[in-house]
């Protein structure tokens, strides 16, 4: 529909599988396709910091973010970038349900009504982990400097009106998570 260039940014945040190998044959084939290799894994945070940065490096007009562990489904990148297209300047996919565990779900749970009762009150309930930040959005996040912080919490923050779009949070499609009980503690 849109005449819209795509790059594709992918951050390896030391995987010890086949990632990297076939991450640089797919980048031999296209152009438009970037990849960031850090030398250990620095977690979610810092990769999702090198993927944003890394993108307004190359000047883009908006920037979605979205997991590898695909629970976040890439069908909604169109819907935000159509929003975005009709003057949302941050969208974000926020969960209606999650298909986790049991103990994930109490932490969550448990974390968001925290998070929201003392630091951001109107903060999405359930969270949210998939965006799309507009240029002028990508600009103020990269410009606060702030060192302990999560990429959402910290967008959001900023007070950019989100426009909200909602869906069921998926199992997670491969592999497992590092996200241990100690650091979700």
């Amino acid at each position: 529909i849109h005449n819209i260039k795509v790059n594709f940014i992918a951050v390896d945040d030391g995987s010890h599988d086949n990632t990297v190998k076939l991450l640089k044959k797919e980048q031999q084939n296209k152009q438009d396709f970037h990849l960031i290799k850090l030398s250990r894994n620095f977690g979610a945070v810092y990769s999702l910091q090198a993927g944003i940065e890394y993108a307004e490096s190359i000047l883009s007009d908006a920037v979605v973010y979205l997991a590898s562990d695909m629970q976040d489904p890439p069908e909604l990148i169109t819907p935000m970038v159509e929003q975005w297209l009709s003057g949302n300047k941050f969208i974000i996919s926020v969960r209606k349900k999650r298909d986790d565990p049991v103990l994930t779900k109490c932490f969550s749970w448990l974390y968001y009504k925290l998070f929201t009762k003392f630091i951001i009150k109107n903060f999405p309930k359930k969270g949210f982990d998939m965006m799309l930040l507009d240029k002028q959005v990508l600009a103020e996040f990269i410009g606060c400097n702030e060192k302990n912080f999560t990429p959402q919490q910290l967008v959001f923050w900023l007070g950019f009106e989100p426009h909200i779009i909602e869906y069921d949070r998926k199992k997670r499609a491969a592999g497992k998570s590092t996200w241990t009980f100690s650091k979700k503690f």
